[in-house]
């Protein structure tokens, strides 16, 4: 399984907090179209909160747990960073133009295995997995995810305990997850915002920056062909100075894939 080749997953599974990657758990993540429904905001400044008191916030963000599509067997969705939206082929380190979510196969004997990146919380069993996964390739990401495993390991455990009880008293369990924090690695204009489109029939993903009022008018466009499209917001991270970023998500309940993706 591709659980058994994710780099340095021992140090998770030894905090007593984590359990193991499955592309089932992933499938029975709730779609967009119903996470969309969860408010989320307040319990997600109140993690903002915790993360700054215990200085975890510069790695660390929380997120909507959600999927578009569904998995197959031995599959993990990769997020990789590209220069521009109309080349797919090169990969950056950081300074991205573009990130690309995609369903990779993973095989053994690989250099650079996924890293995972993104987890959802297991109401039943109490613990967390691995829902999404980074470009392996990637030095800047697998040093983080090193530092929070080994040097901040005390500092995530303290914040994940903080984090099941603030979604159990507020019954989000479903829908609520953290992730190390990539946006700060994506090229950004004063002004610019993140926002995540999808195409559901090729089980492709990608998030670009754009402008708030940009994105708006995309969102009435596309509302005049498919009046239930809807925007939710999907990561929050947090600075200093008690500001919040996101990531938003632009969507509609059919399967899409736009021409034209948000931000191009």
């Amino acid at each position: 399984m591709a659980t058994g080749i994710v780099i340095n997953q021992q140090a998770l599974y030894n905090t007593g907090l984590f359990k193991e990657w499955s592309h089932e758990a992933f499938n029975n993540l709730n779609d967009i179209g119903v996470s969309q429904h969860a408010s989320l905001g307040t319990v997600a400044q109140e993690m903002g909160n915790d993360l700054r008191e215990i200085d975890l916030h510069s790695y660390i963000g929380v997120c909507r747990i959600h999927n578009h599509f569904k998995l197959n067997s031995e599959e993990v969705i990769e997020l990789s960073f590209g220069s521009c939206l109309n080349d797919r082929l090169t990969k950056v380190q950081t300074d991205a133009g573009v990130a690309y979510l995609n369903p990779i196969q993973v095989k053994g004997g690989s250099e650079t295995v996924p890293i995972p990146y993104m987890w959802a919380f297991d109401k039943v069993t109490r613990l967390f997995f691995p829902v999404q996964f980074f470009d392996g390739s990637n030095v800047i990401m697998r040093q983080r995810f090193f530092e929070i495993v080994t040097e901040k390991r005390d500092q995530l455990v303290d914040f994940l305990r903080r984090f099941i009880d603030r979604v159990s008293t507020n019954s989000v369990e479903d829908d609520m997850g953290f992730y190390i924090r990539y946006d700060n690695l994506i090229s950004r204009q004063a002004g610019e915002t993140l926002v995540e489109d999808t195409c559901v029939a090729d089980r492709k993903q990608w998030i670009l920056p754009t402008t708030k009022e940009a994105m708006q008018q995309s969102l009435a466009e596309t509302r005049k062909t498919h009046p239930t499209a809807f925007t939710s917001q999907t990561h929050w991270y947090f600075d200093d100075n008690l500001g919040v970023g996101t990531v938003d998500c632009q969507s509609h309940c059919i399967n899409h894939c736009s021409s034209h993706p948000r931000g191009e």
